[in-house]
Formats: structure tokens, C-alpha cells, sequence
């Protein structure tokens, strides 16, 4: 029996594509993907099974109404046993579907909400959906732990470190929120010795003299990672995801609310994280120094050969 994986593109598909190969009760050698069509969702999901659907925006609630019957009518005409999503939106009227359809639903809330539910989460714990936590402090009222998605990177030093002649910026996928304080304090702080590749997303660059690309697809982007010596991004889950499994220790420099540069403080809290598992440097716009990019040359990340399981098998 089929299991439909779906998720919103970004950091929400990101994390499902890491977690998929962990996943324990269910069946994920027969899977179906359900997400929006983009040059990420593309490039991740090469090769795979793949249904895209219709963008639906945060707190839309019409769009995720009109996407609960063909929601139902995927799952039966595919006969999903299970769904599994990490949400956003889109989540909503795939697990409401499998919920009425008596079919096996399980929602993992995205590791960037660390101190708080998101509002996808709490309508789908209050449709008895089984809903997981990515951190342990925040179990209870029906939510469970099974893992992380950072949890199977290990920071190793490197001796001697190699002084950095590349490096990657990667500002993430926003359509909404740009970043342009940490362009123009990066401008200002790395030497013109180093070849630097510029991802902007929706960032304003009028007045910056870089050579920037606001996209770039995810199999090209880890190729690009696998060739160079540093990374600085913002904290995003999906772009640390992808500078750490490609053995890099990235440069996280969280947006923040109050600099208009994001929503809320959700980077903050996982950059947090981050730093007290050793897997990033964490640092501001203010703070940040070519210093602190050399020196996450002294670190590449691991992985074990066997990954630990992300196991569904005891949820209701």
C-alpha cells in the first residue's frame, strides 16, 4: 500500500526529503509525493513519484478548502494507506482527507518551531491526526518525539584548517521577506580573494555590486556546496539542511522580527539549537566577521552510516 509524502516546497520539503529514509511503520519503498511544482521540488524529487498540486499560502484558508476533494480522490485512487507531512498548508487537506478516509495520517511539525506550535499543527492535532515534535521539551497533549532532522550530523575538526578561497551565500526561497542588511555587511567583510556565490532570493540588490542568482535548484545548489569552502546563511532549516548534508558547517545568521527580515523569531530559536549541538556557527549581522567564516573551515560534518529511525510504528 502506498504512502503519500507531502509538504509545502522549501525548508517543509526539505526536511521530509531527510526524513523519509528514516521513517519506520510505514511503507516508503511504494511512495507517492505530493508538493508544489518548482525548481526545488523538481530537482529533490527527480526520479521520484510526484503529483503537483496548486500553491496554497500560508492561512489560506480557501485554498486548502478546494484542495480537500481532489485530496480525497488522490487518496483513494492511489490507495493511500498512509500520509506523512511536515507540513505547511498544504498539509491541512491531505491529513483531513486521510482522517475521514480512515486512513493512517502522522504530521511531523518542521524543526524550526521550537518553543511554539504552528497554526497547521494545531489544527491537525485537534483532528486527532498523530502529531510529532522535533524537540523533546515540547512533548505532551498528544504530541510525541521520534527524532530530529538534524540528528544524524556530527561536527568533526580538521587539522589544519584550509583558509577559505570559495564560498556560498544562500538567503533561502522566501517570495516575501528579503535580507539585504547581511549582503551588505557580507560586502563589506570578505576579502576580493575569495570567489563568492550569491543566492538572494527576493532580496533588493539595487547599489550591490555582486553577481547574484535570487534561485537556485536544489540539485545544482548542493553541487555548488560539494565544491566550496565556506557557507553564510540565514536560518533557515532548509538551507542549513543543505549545507550540512553536504559536510559543511555553515555561518547561520538568523533574520529577526524586529528587523522587518522575517515573520517571527523561529531562526532564532533553531540557530540556537544548532550552536548547542555544535553543527553551525551562529552569529548577527553586527557580529558577524570574515573571522568567523574562516574558522568554520575547522569543522566538516558527518554522518553515521546507519541513520537513526524516525519510528511511527507506536503512534495511535
Amino acid at each position: 500500500m502506498t504512502t503519500l509524502l507531502v509538504a509545502t516546497i522549501g525548508g517543509h520539503l526539505t526536511q521530509l526529503h531527510q526524513l523519509a529514509p528514516r521513517l519506520r511503520g510505514v511503507d516508503t519503498t511504494d511512495r507517492l509525493w505530493v508538493t508544489h511544482d518548482s525548481a526545488q521540488s523538481r530537482s529533490l524529487l527527480d526520479g521520484e513519484d510526484v503529483q503537483f498540486v496548486p500553491y496554497i499560502e500560508e492561512r489560506d484558508v480557501v485554498g486548502a478548502a478546494k484542495a480537500l476533494l481532489p485530496a480525497a480522490r488522490l487518496i483513494r485512487e492511489r490507495s493511500i494507506e498512509s500520509v506523512v507531512s511536515t507540513g505547511s498548508a498544504i498539509a491541512v487537506p491531505y491529513i483531513s482527507a486521510a482522517r475521514a478516509l480512515r486512513r493512517k495520517a502522522y504530521y511531523i511539525e518542521s524543526a524550526a518551531f521550537v518553543r511554539s506550535r504552528s497554526l497547521t499543527a494545531r489544527i491537525l492535532w485537534s483532528s486527532g491526526a498523530n502529531t510529532f515534535t522535533q524537540y523533546p521539551d515540547m512533548v505532551g497533549r498528544g504530541w510525541d518525539h521520534r527524532g530530529w532532522v538534524f540528528d544524524s550530523f556530527d561536527a568533526v575538526p580538521v587539522e589544519p584548517a584550509p583558509v577559505p578561497t570559495s564560498m556560498l551565500v544562500m538567503l533561502g526561497t522566501s517570495r516575501v521577506f528579503g535580507y539585504r542588511s547581511l549582503l551588505e555587511r557580507l560586502v563589506q567583510i570578505v576579502p576580493p580573494t575569495c570567489e563568492v556565490t550569491w543566492q538572494t532570493g527576493c532580496t533588493d540588490l539595487q547599489g550591490l555590486d555582486i553577481d547574484a542568482r535570487p534561485w537556485i535548484p536544489a540539485q545544482e545548489l548542493a553541487e555548488i556546496i560539494g565544491t566550496v569552502d565556506a557557507v553564510v546563511s540565514h536560518a533557515g532549516v532548509g538551507s542549513a539542511l543543505g549545507a550540512l548534508s553536504t559536510g559543511i558547517r555553515p555561518v547561520l545568521v538568523a533574520r529577526r522580527a524586529e528587523d522587518g527580515d522575517v515573520g517571527n523569531d523561529h531562526q532564532l530559536e533553531i540557530a540556537e539549537r544548532l550552536s548547542a549541538r555544535g553543527l553551525a556557527t551562529v552569529r548577527t549581522v553586527e557580529t558577524l566577521t570574515w573571522e568567523d567564516i574562516a574558522g568554520s573551515t575547522a569543522w566538516r560534518i558527518e554522518r553515521p552510516g546507519e541513520l537513526p529511525p524516525f519510528d511511527l510504528t507506536l503512534a495511535r
